[in-house]
């Protein structure tokens, strides 16, 4: 067997090892807000076609509205509940069929190693499929019904698509010729997330600047834009969703070095869950070898030089264009830079066959990176945000008696619809229609009670800590007017159900 066969059969062994990590226990825990969100919106609005109301705000959305009503009232592109919407209705609802699209969504994002060019030989094609095989966010977001997961998988083949071009067509890339590969690929990343937007320009940026003239700089840039146009056409009419999350913002403004530390930190968690101010200064040290091995690989002429500049000047720009973005952000998630680890991972197995100190130090790297990303996945919460809905579904299914009522102190009926996911699978849907009531007012409660046609004697309160103050409300309003007894609040992690028993 030759070497370049033993060497594939070495990276598909370690897809299959990626594949079972990625659907390893992938039901075990319960969905959350968000992946609750993206199944309600796949699966609880209305048709995609028909008339749609943009610029709806989501506090105002409706079950029965437009599939496309309701992503323009979403802060983010519409592509991964696209894909959802077929996924669910081939695979059905069940947590395991809802996380199996991510799952396989990072599986091929190890794909795309077979797409780079043969300048990158066996040992860093190894190295990389490695690295992503046990990246932590990779991990982590491949088991989560989000837009995470396809960001990544997109921005890994980008990134693979460039590469292969500046191999076997410098020439194309000189003359502002792109390959449509490349440009499907940033179309559709634009179409995921708006950091993916950022992702794509960023590309489009570095391999714009690297063109010969200015015809091929009006070619590349018209062909970049024309990749856009679906995006662009989408921010026109989902205005009110990014509104939304851009008047969520305080009034004041980090200064710069505050966000580049806060940001820094913030892409160092998914590596190392611990990190402070001390791994900060140690990313700095990182960056700086970076810096000796990329002039190393430029006094030396090394092939993948180029390569490995395209990948930092990206990388480089999208994390300063994310700094000058999320300034006046109350926090920044881990999650936003997930679209960065695919070509921050490909570098550093680049670097690995640089010889010297170099690849001591890139192999040295690599060999804390891939354990450390395990350990890094399995601390991860599991739920992410302290959102057991599951459990907490359980718990009011196993509370509910016949005659009860569930009051969820909500009127928001796209949050309503995560209340009663897991409680479509415990109650009859009868029941759910009719004895599962959203109230916020504790003054509507007198004619929600009369319209019912016995008042029950319990009634359970099933919401979240972030709206326990109505249910405190109501729940003092029945105790004074009704002479009901309330018991404790019982909590399962950021859910709350409690029991209220009222005299006939």
């Amino acid at each position: 067997m030759s070497k370049f066969n033993g060497s594939n059969l070495i990276i598909i062994a370690i897809i299959l090892l990626a594949a079972a990590l990625r659907f390893y226990h992938i039901d075990a825990f319960s969905l959350w807000e968000d992946e609750l969100f993206s199944v309600a919106t796949a699966t609880q609005s209305g048709p995609w076609y028909g008339p749609f109301e943009a610029g709806k705000s989501m506090q105002k959305l409706q079950l029965t509205d437009n599939f496309w009503t309701w992503k323009f009232s979403d802060p983010h592109p519409p592509l991964f509940e696209m894909l959802l919407v077929v996924w669910i209705k081939l695979f059905g609802t069940s947590d395991f069929a809802l996380r199996s699209l991510t799952a396989s969504l990072g599986v091929g994002t190890l794909l795309s190693v077979f797409a780079l060019p043969r300048t990158i030989t066996a040992p860093g094609r190894i190295v990389y499929v490695a690295l992503l095989a046990a990246s932590a966010p990779l991990l982590i977001y491949s088991q989560d019904v989000r837009n995470y997961s396809l960001g990544a998988f997109l921005s890994a083949w980008m990134f693979a698509f460039l590469l292969r071009q500046m191999d076997e067509d410098e020439a194309g890339l000189r003359a502002g010729r792109p390959h449509f590969l490349l440009l499907a690929a940033g179309g559709l990343l634009a179409l995921t997330h708006y950091y993916g937007l950022i992702m794509t320009l960023s590309f489009a940026a570095i391999m714009t600047l690297r063109v010969r003239s200015i015809r091929a700089f009006c070619r590349a840039s018209a062909s970049w834009l024309l990749a856009l146009v679906p995006i662009g056409i989408y921010i026109a009419l989902g205005w009110a969703g990014i509104a939304t999350k851009m008047n969520a913002a305080p009034p004041e403004a980090l200064s710069l070095a505050m966000t580049f530390k806060r940001n820094t930190i913030s892409l160092l968690h998914n590596i190392y869950p611990h990190v402070n101010t001390k791994g900060f200064w140690i990313s700095m040290l990182v960056v700086l070898a970076t810096l000796l091995i990329y002039k190393r690989m430029r006094s030396e002429q090394h092939i993948l030089a180029p390569s490995a500049g395209a990948i930092a000047g990206i990388l480089t720009l999208f994390f300063l264009v994310l700094i000058l973005a999320t300034r006046r952000a109350e926090f920044f998630s881990t999650r936003y830079v997930i679209f960065m680890f695919p070509g921050i991972l490909l570098m550093l197995s680049i670097f690995t066959l640089v010889k010297g100190w170099p690849r001591a130090a890139s192999l040295l790297l690599t060999a804390f990176l891939i354990p450390m990303g395990i350990w890094a996945w399995q601390l991860s919460p599991k739920p992410q945000n302290g959102g057991d809905w599951r459990g907490a579904a359980e718990l009011v299914a196993r509370l509910y008696g016949p005659n009860d009522i569930v009051i969820i102190p909500l009127i928001d009926p796209t949050m309503r619809s995560h209340f009663v996911h897991y409680l479509r699978k415990k109650l009859p849907q009868e029941q759910l229609d009719t004895r599962v009531l959203s109230i916020t007012n504790p003054d509507l409660m007198p004619a929600r009670l009369q319209a019912l046609e016995h008042r029950p004697a319990r009634i359970i309160f099933f919401t979240h800590a972030s709206f326990q103050y109505e249910g405190n409300a109501m729940m003092d309003w029945l105790q004074k007017n009704y002479s009901c007894t309330a018991e404790s609040w019982q909590n399962v992690q950021a859910l709350r159900v409690a029991v209220v028993s009222c005299p006939p």
